[in-house]
């Protein structure tokens, strides 16, 4: 059994990541109440870019936001640094409570997002209270969440605060926003002195937010004495005393002292000097706990606030407030005498160590060698199992390869590694727009400019890469069906808009007895036939409609999908095509002329809906799809010869788009009479029970739906059986002789269907 040379390379770099993640933040790990130890509350740093909990379904009832939301911060002086930049550390405590309603006992977790108001960085704080036991009591006392943090915070900046109650669900999210701005850093970078500041009638505002630091805390065990040392603010503050307090473990004031700057000792660290104050507190009791505070006197002589948390500092009336600083409790402990006389060795007194009995060094060498075995063992076979799973991947072919590829050509940067270069083009690249192909029906111009509007949306505000056929144009006239499978191919996404028109044109489509068209049809009218069958064959079909379709016009094959109705499911449709999370994105919030466009052009499409309930009906009507069988007979022109037969095509028959009863029908069939050869059919208008003779024209004409109608020899002809409308009767268009309809979506676009729209045009639209 051979060990991989690379194995104890990746258990150093698994360990090192696993230490880096825990070290990159410093915050409290409980988020309860001391007061109600029934609530249970576990702090964790999770991905942003994660789904921490699942949406609860729409219309479940979810927990209220919280309330009473405080951020405290304060600048705390560090008293052991080794760079004097950093001897000031910003401290944030973040605490809310929960409204006291039955809507809390909901409550599972919260989310806290902090987000720099830039947006150039982002934290995400998961808070689990699922293992809290919501009783009547609990709810009513409301209880308080604490969370404190020194390092996802900065000194001066602006911070944007979220704190969402989950569970959430699609359409609705309880939360709270904030922002607050970061105290200044107290560092001064001139010359500190405590003389050389002018504080006559000046109070900083930030003095409020300061908490001095212990330099060190000594104990004196034989003179029952706790010497005291802190850190004095900086000279900006304009501190005239400190307050030194002695509480007991009860948090009783025991002693206190005032000292001036006078008292203050210079230390000089750097090019810079610091001052701290020193107290003794003496006779003090053995075997007590003692917990000493410091605190900046608040007032100054003059009776100015030093310590303004908002107002004027020589009101009377103001809040002033400086911030204590508590150290650990710490206890004197009592003196125990020798068990033995000491030595005395030239005028020294050497204590005598205690004789410990041989078997105990024996025991606990045992000991030691039981535990160290234990281990070894242990490791041994975590090694076998590593080592047998890698040789049993190895031989399955699933060994993790690794190749170091250049990153650009040889050729191009031959010298690319001389001197000490580098390469400059990155294997991945940094950003990659999102190519979505957008499927829909030209059933109007208001609906049209709809979906341009979406279109420019997306790619104006989120930079995607946005394909539709009015964009498209030229490739559409170079080659229709290489645009059609390539642009498919191409897409990470397709959105299928779906609407009236799109449904009632894939319905006919899979009925294969007419088509429906515009009566004024436009350049692309029958793109979404052509494109809709390759488009659901895509992966990744996103169906989505505006607010003026139903869900009865949602194609066939997408009913079962998630549907995202426009403008209402604007963020979750984001979501979907970008694979991330856009709740807290900022171009989501504020006005934005991309999205007044598109929430226009939907409104105007709604009120065109309203106002004219038979629209689709008035501007659209079926095409029967022709009859494909042409017949000639040899007996009924007999000297004809093949060059001289002419050919003419049956046009498409036209009906109405609304339903209408159909009478009985009644049987056309061919004249007997024999024509001479120069005879030439026209066809006449239909109207029982005159006859009509059909013939095929030899160039066969291609359908707009790109078959092409197939050639057949002159032959009998069946009795056809006509529908005819009591209300409109069905026409026969007339045959344009030696044209071809071109396997293209190309025609006149005369109608002026396409692009943005005004409300004065909108009833000239469909």
């Amino acid at each position: 059994m051979v060990m991989s040379p690379l194995l104890p390379y990746v258990t150093i770099l698994a360990l090192l990541i696993v230490s880096c993640s825990s070290l990159e933040h410093d915050f409290t790990q409980n988020c309860g109440d001391l007061m109600h130890k029934e609530i249970a509350c576990s702090v964790k740093i999770v991905d942003c870019n994660e789904d921490v909990m699942n949406f609860a379904p729409n219309g479940s009832p979810i927990p209220g936001e919280a309330h009473d939301l405080r951020i405290e911060r304060f600048a705390k002086a560090v008293s052991k640094r080794k760079d004097v930049r950093n001897k000031y550390q910003l401290t944030v405590g973040i605490s809310w409570q929960m409204p006291p309603t039955n809507s809390t006992a909901l409550l599972k977790a919260f989310l806290l997002l902090i987000s720099e108001k830039n947006g150039r960085h982002e934290t995400c704080v998961f808070f689990n209270v699922s293992t809290t036991q919501w009783t009547a009591d609990a709810i009513t006392s409301s209880p308080r969440f604490h969370f404190s943090t020194t390092s996802m915070f900065k000194f001066d900046r602006t911070y944007r605060i979220e704190l969402i109650s989950l569970p959430e669900t699609a359409a609705m999210t309880s939360k709270v926003e904030t922002e607050v701005t970061m105290p200044h850093n107290p560092v001064l970078t001139g010359q500190n002195s405590l003389t050389n500041f002018n504080c006559t009638g000046y109070s900083h505002p930030s003095a409020s937010k300061w908490t001095a630091a212990f330099k060190r805390i000594l104990i004196h065990q034989v003179a029952r004495t706790i010497q005291v040392q802190f850190i004095a603010a900086p000279d900006q503050y304009c501190f005239e005393q400190y307050e030194i307090r002695l509480l007991d473990e009860e948090g009783a004031e025991r002693e206190t002292v005032m000292l001036g700057l006078a008292d203050l000792i210079p230390e000089t660290i750097g090019n810079t000097t610091e001052y701290y104050g020193e107290y003794n507190f003496t006779n003090l009791q053995v075997e007590s706990w003692y917990r000493p505070q410091v605190l900046p006197v608040e007032r100054a002589r003059d009776g100015r606030c030093l310590c303004p948390v908002n107002g004027d500092p020589y009101d009377g009336n103001v809040v002033c407030s400086c911030i204590a600083a508590d150290s650990k409790l710490v206890m004197i402990p009592k003196i125990i005498p020798p068990t033995t006389p000491p030595t005395r060795r030239n005028s020294s007194i050497i204590a005598n160590e205690p004789i410990l009995p041989h078997h105990n060094n024996n025991n606990l060498t045992w000991v030691f060698l039981v535990i160290l075995a234990v281990l070894v063992a242990v490791l041994i076979i975590i090694i076998y199992i590593i080592i047998h799973i890698y040789r049993r991947y190895r031989l399955s072919g699933k060994t993790l390869r690794i190749r170091f590829v250049q990153d650009v050509n040889s050729a191009e940067s031959g010298r690319s590694h001389m001197n000490g270069s580098a390469g400059h083009t990155p294997l991945i690249p940094t950003h990659v727009s999102t190519n979505i192909l957008i499927i829909y029906s030209h059933d109007c111009g208001a609906h049209e400019a709809a979906v341009v509007a979406l279109a420019e949306y997306l790619r104006d505000v989120f930079d995607i890469d946005v394909h539709i056929d009015q964009w498209d144009q030229e490739d559409i006239d170079r080659n229709l069906m290489d645009y059609v499978s390539l642009s498919i191919l191409k897409a990470d996404k397709v959105l299928v808009i779906n609407s009236i028109g799109s449904y009632q044109r894939y319905t006919a489509k899979i009925g294969q007895e007419y088509r429906i068209e515009r009566t004024q049809p436009g350049t692309f009218d029958n793109m979404f036939v052509t494109q809709v069958d390759q488009a659901l064959q895509h992966p990744q079909i996103i169906s989505v409609r505006f607010v003026y379709s139903s869900f009865n016009e949602v194609l066939p094959p997408l009913t079962g999908a998630l549907q995202y109705i426009l403008p209402e499911n604007l963020p979750p449709l984001l979501t979907a095509i970008l694979d991330t999370p856009l709740k807290t994105d900022p171009r989501l919030a504020g006005h934005n002329p991309s999205l007044s466009r598109l929430q226009a052009a939907i409104s105007r499409m709604d009120h065109l809906r309203r106002s004219d309930a038979q629209w689709f009906v008035n501007t659209h009507h079926r095409v029967l799809l022709p009859s494909r069988k042409a017949v000639t007979t040899k007996e009924e022109i007999p000297a004809m010869k093949k060059e001289e037969v002419e050919v003419r095509e049956v046009e498409e028959e036209t009906a109405p788009l609304v339903p209408e009863v159909e009478p009985e029908t009644e049987e056309v069939e061919l004249p007997t009479t024999s024509s001479t050869p120069s005879a030439v059919l026209e066809p006449i208008a239909i109207v029982p029970p005159e006859e009509m003779v059909v013939v095929a024209s030899d160039e066969s004409p291609v359908l707009d739906s790109g078959f092409i109608s197939d050639i057949h020899t002159m032959e009998d002809l069946e009795p056809v059986r006509i529908a005819q409308s009591p209300r409109r009767p069905l026409a026969v268009k007339k045959p344009a002789h030696d044209r071809f309809i071109e396997d293209k979506l190309e025609r006149g676009n005369d109608s002026g269907d396409s692009g943005v729209i005004s409300d004065a045009d909108i009833r000239n639209l469909c």
